[in-house]
């Protein structure tokens, strides 16, 4: 396994090599290529349904990452084209452990943010390679037993048109990110644990544009998550469908679904008792749909709206323990004044388990209400650096009082972009 991450790594290394190298002249959007790379669901690690809660990301990876523009295909752009930013500053988080009102831990911090994309065309438009690379890493200065959390992202991607009217894509991809949870057994101490997963994974896509029909793509994957601890190890696989059609000259449709499932060849079962016993080893999968709708205009104030609704599905194939529907909402706005730009959004996750009962009362399901909202006010100073203010706050409510939070982190920074070319 060792040896097959480190030939991953290094084909990764050399197709993104390959395409630092050769940009060299216009601006490029990593938006579209940095949203596809993360927005994995949330996995449950360690503790028993202790979640990898992505509140920490959401800011960049759900608000910025994934609301790419209405923009043209990638045939139309130049050549060459590169971005890449680097940022920074400190801030303040309530309750970094997502901890209950009685175990709440909060903490000063400084971050530190960069992005890079570079992206080539080749065969006179017919294909393309592209490379983008993100990286999140935050201190804390007051957190037991936590110094760091951080999220490292690439995705290197290839795309080939033949045929006339098909276009196949090769994707490798790669994310490593640690991030804390609060591991204490009492009420009396805050002990926070450090959850590292490694997730390296390869997709392949059939892409296929029909007049007045919108443009459909097929999509079938591997990723391997490695996690610091070697029970959590997963491999998963998944294949969807997804339509996009431009509704008008500002607006976008997309639609999609995702089958997928996941084998924990070394990871036994969760609860020991009679029920348990000699289990076979976990297995789930599910189904996902997804809907967006994306709005956005080059003049004015308003710029941008984006709505997306997503409806998942799980089973355990060997019992009922992990069986649940999960529902995501969430709405974003952007708007622009001069040098101003505000970045406004809120979510809402809703998670209903059939049969898991809460620890508070046993007669009643687990059933969680999450809340997020975020707002980030930013001013250009310049043509390549900006300053910015950014405050989130999520919430979650539970029928096991376990399970619920109250958290806020406001961040002030600056920005400088640079090498745009």
């Amino acid at each position: 396994m060792k040896n097959r991450r480190n030939i991953f790594l290094l084909i990764a290394a050399l197709l993104s090599a390959l395409t630092y190298a050769l940009a060299s002249q216009t601006f490029g959007n990593d938006q579209a290529w940095l949203g596809s790379l993360l927005t994995e669901e949330d996995d449950e690690v360690i503790e028993d349904d202790f979640l990898l809660d992505d509140s920490l990301w959401a800011s960049d990876a759900s608000s910025s990452g994934a609301e790419a523009a209405v923009a043209p295909a990638p045939q139309s752009l130049s050549p060459w084209s590169m971005e890449s930013s680097v940022g920074g500053g400190f801030g303040y988080r309530e309750n970094v452990l997502f901890g209950a009102d009685n175990k709440q831990v909060d903490s000063s911090f400084q971050q530190v943010d960069f992005d890079y994309f570079a992206m080539r065309s080749f065969q006179e438009g017919r294909g393309d390679i592209a490379t983008v690379f993100f990286g999140e890493l935050r201190n804390y200065d007051s957190v037991p037993g936590l110094s760091s959390e951080h999220l490292l992202a690439m995705n290197t991607r290839i795309g080939m048109d033949f045929l006339g009217d098909y276009r196949g894509i090769l994707q490798l991809e790669a994310m490593h990110s640690e991030q804390a949870i609060d591991a204490s057994v009492d009420d009396f101490e805050t002990e926070a644990l450090a959850v590292s997963v490694f997730r390296p994974g390869v997709v392949l896509g059939l892409e296929r544009a029909f007049d007045g029909l919108g443009a459909f793509q097929l999509t079938y994957g591997y990723r391997n998550s490695k996690y610091s601890e070697d029970s959590e190890d997963f491999d998963s696989t998944f294949y969807g469908l997804e339509w996009e059609k431009r509704i008008s000259d500002r607006s976008q449709l997309t639609l999609g679904w995702e089958r997928y499932s996941e084998d924990y060849d070394r990871k036994l079962s969760r609860r020991v008792g009679e029920a348990w016993e000699g289990a076979p080893l976990l297995e789930l999968s599910g189904n996902r749909y997804e809907f967006e709708w994306l709005w956005s205009n080059r003049e004015g104030a308003f710029r941008r709206s984006r709505f997306t609704a997503d409806y998942e599905r799980e089973e355990d194939r060997y019992g009922n323990y992990y069986a649940r529907s999960k529902m995501r909402l969430r709405q974003g706005f952007e708007w622009s004044f001069g040098r101003w730009e505000l970045d406004t959004g809120v979510s809402m996750d809703q998670l209903d388990y059939d049969f898991r009962a809460s620890s508070d009362d046993p007669s009643v399901l687990r059933s969680d209400d999450s809340w997020r909202w975020d707002v980030e006010l930013s001013r250009k100073m310049g043509e390549d650096w900006k300053a910015f203010v950014r405050h989130e706050n999520s919430f979650k409510d539970s029928s096991d009082a376990l399970y619920e939070y109250d958290a806020a982190s406001t961040y002030i920074g600056l920005n400088w972009n640079f090498l745009s070319r």
